[in-house]
């Protein structure tokens, strides 16, 4: 016969069950199947059988994840009870700042340092900080399409290794990596000198005539279509 209980009570029994089905290479075969109906908030209900005497994890874990209301009820309870997130949702980068470290008072200072330096060596934290150092994936460089333009103007020429900015674009006091999308050929600058950009067309950019000739190889045109990536 079969008997409905609540999804959340199953999810410890579900876990126990299934290290026992794996540990056991022959498990006892009951001679009537076994039905279980797992009701979720909300009306839904997932039929599970079972030829076996015990419930099968794995068929399940699939069932649970099978239908939207039980896959996002099983992640909540594993979220608010667990604390384990999907690599799918904000939720994740949320928990990393609030759950993870104890939080770090601006004062007094010494214990400022203390829990900066014990939140900074707990494995996880340790792990996403190298690879935020290194620029792996997620934390590497992204790039962007801009129209760069030159600037040859006396008073107003960035100078070699440098490059005028929006005043109020993203590249204020940036480090970027120019790069010509049709060659591959690259430079690097630091973003110095700034203009307004507020009425009509504008570059995103504005390179320094020796940066321009060194990127593009060739007599650039007013605008000229580029990638940057802040550094």
């Amino acid at each position: 016969m079969a008997k409905t209980v609540p999804w959340w009570t199953l999810i410890p029994t579900a876990l126990f069950v299934g290290l026992a089905v794996w540990a056991i290479d022959s498990p006892v075969e009951n001679p009537s199947a076994q039905e279980v109906t797992i009701a979720f908030p909300g009306g839904g209900k997932i039929h599970v059988r079972s030829e076996r005497e015990t419930l099968d994890f794995e068929a399940l874990m699939t069932k649970l994840f099978s239908e939207d209301y039980s896959r996002n009820g099983l992640l909540g309870w594993l979220r608010d009870r667990k604390h384990l997130y999907s690599l799918e949702t904000t939720e994740l980068a949320e928990a990393l700042k609030t759950k993870l470290c104890d939080p770090i008072p601006l004062e007094p200072l010494e214990e400022r340092l203390a829990k900066a330096a014990d939140c900074a060596s707990k494995p996880a934290v340790d792990a996403l900080r190298r690879l935020s150092s290194e620029r792996v994936v997620p934390f590497h460089y992204v790039g962007l399409r801009v129209r760069a333009g030159i600037q040859a103007s006396s008073p107003h020429r960035p100078g070699k290794g440098r490059v005028n900015v929006c005043r109020t674009g993203r590249y204020v006091a940036q480090r970027l990596q120019v790069i010509d999308p049709i060659t591959n050929r690259v430079i690097e600058v630091q973003a110095g000198g700034t203009y307004e950009c507020t009425v009509g067309e504008f570059p995103d950019i504005q390179l320094d005539p020796e940066d321009a000739n060194e990127l593009f190889g060739r007599p650039a045109g007013r605008l000229e279509n580029a990638i940057a990536v802040v550094l």
